[in-house]
């Protein structure tokens, strides 16, 4: 652990400093952090942008969720209509088309990269059919994503015994 220290020319809470093109930094802003055997300074502008990258990436990856959920949602509520009997299953069926989503291959660094993130952002568990439809790929595909999170017991719990 170290202690960071800002120091800036003119007056910015440290909430400014996270939002949205509001900061405004010069040459001489320094971001410092002292450790108990070392001392390492960077330009404050470019602290601020690395942290900007990083909440864009999750805010895009979280607003993925969102949308993945929300359609999940509305085929649920669909296909209870459907079995209430409040629609016909012709209706049904051209209602459910637009649901339809072609199964691609998704690289299993992405897989693994953004299961664990989305886990982390969320707190919730997803199940390897989850995962596929929010990736509109294979359960296997996956699984092999999975395989690659070696560090965490939880994904590993859920694989056949030959991808661990």
């Amino acid at each position: 652990m170290g202690l960071w220290v800002y120091r800036m020319n003119h007056s910015m809470s440290m909430t400014d400093v996270f939002s949205t093109n509001m900061i405004k930094t010069d040459e001489h802003d320094t971001l410092v952090r002292f450790r108990t055997n070392s001392l390492v300074s960077m330009p404050t502008q470019d602290f601020v942008d690395s942290c900007r990258s990083i909440f864009q990436q999750d805010i895009s990856l979280l607003s993925r969720v969102i949308v993945w959920q929300r359609r999940t949602i509305e085929y649920n509520a669909l296909y209870t209509a459907f079995l209430l009997d409040a629609m016909t299953e012709e209706e049904f069926e051209e209602e459910s088309d637009k649901f339809l989503v072609r199964k691609q291959h998704v690289d299993v660094s992405q897989i693994k990269s953004e299961i664990s993130r989305i886990e982390t952002l969320t707190g919730l568990e997803f199940d390897t059919s989850d995962y596929a439809g929010f990736f509109s790929c294979s359960q296997e595909n996956v699984m092999q994503g999975m395989a690659l999170l070696k560090d965490h017991e939880r994904f590993l719990s859920v694989l056949p015994e030959r991808l661990r």
